[in-house]
């Protein structure tokens, strides 16, 4: 497998343009090139809006492909995940174009979200990998100090999960917030654990980038949790089933929870060498 990766690595890029070629030509070939204008639908509406938004093909298909442009690039910084973006969006919008073209799907802009989405948790993901991989090679660092971005990497991932989850699959989501509303325990302690999320952040926000925004992001998550404690069960469960009749308020805080957690992400991994406080 080794030979094989070392055979590929260097003609990744002749093969990523041989793919994106074919894959560019897929739609036409099979009209036999026999396009027509396309008519799009450039409506953005919250109807038109929460149903592309949780569109799994497009979120996984191009998820891959930001990470198979990603791979062009010798390292994954700024540079590259904001080229590898781009070629996704481009991708997006050319495929709405070629599908409206070939009358064999849906041109519309708000089918661009969940292809934006995809790109955006495979960057996270990338970049947990790489802020996991860094934490663990920071041994310099004192021991509490280590402890402290390590429990805020944590915090990062499990915000960025339930945004994920809550875009794929809401309905998961709004059963697990269902079952611990069930008892006074169960909200308790989950008001608890928020609350503990919260203060982790505020803790390790002085080694992270952009700390005023990391303790924002922590004292949002502490109200969270005390709000769920002072409001108890009952209260709880009659916000959460309120939230369930506006389906598109789940998908927008599964929109914010991503992006906080992909902020966090790249946040606590720390300010460079020399940055001031």
């Amino acid at each position: 497998m080794q030979a094989v990766i070392r055979w590929l690595w260097p003609r990744r890029r002749w093969i990523y343009g041989a793919f994106a070629f074919v894959a560019v030509l897929r739609i036409p070939a099979r009209v036999g090139f026999h396009l027509v204008a396309p008519a799009c639908d450039t409506r953005l509406t919250l109807a038109t809006v929460n149903a592309s938004i949780t569109k799994l093909p497009h979120i996984v298909v191009f998820g891959i492909f930001f990470l198979l442009t990603a791979l062009l690039f010798d390292k994954f910084d700024r540079r590259a995940a904001s080229w590898s973006l781009l070629a996704t969006v481009a991708l997006g919008v050319l495929v709405e174009l070629e599908e409206g073209a070939s009358r064999t799907g849906h041109c519309s802009l708000t089918d661009l979200l969940p292809d934006v989405e995809g790109a955006v948790i495979a960057g996270a993901a990338v970049l947990g990998v790489m802020t996991m991989r860094h934490w663990m090679s920071r041994t310099s660092m004192p021991g509490d100090a280590r402890v402290g971005a390590g429990a805020a990497l944590l915090v990062a991932l499990v915000t960025l999960g339930v945004g994920v989850v809550g875009l794929v699959d809401p309905e998961t989501l709004t059963e697990l917030r269902r079952s611990y509303f069930a008892t006074p325990a169960r909200l308790y302690t989950a008001g608890t654990v928020r609350v503990a999320m919260g203060l982790v952040l505020i803790l390790a926000a002085p080694s992270a980038r952009w700390p005023r925004i990391v303790r924002v992001l922590g004292a949002l998550m502490c109200f969270q949790g005390l709000a769920a404690i002072l409001m108890g069960p009952e209260h709880a469960r009659a916000v959460l089933e309120w939230e369930t009749l506006h389906a598109s308020l789940s998908r927008y805080g599964a929109v914010v929870a991503l992006l906080s957690g992909g902020f966090l992400l790249y946040a606590v991994r720390g300010r460079p060498a020399g940055e001031r406080m």
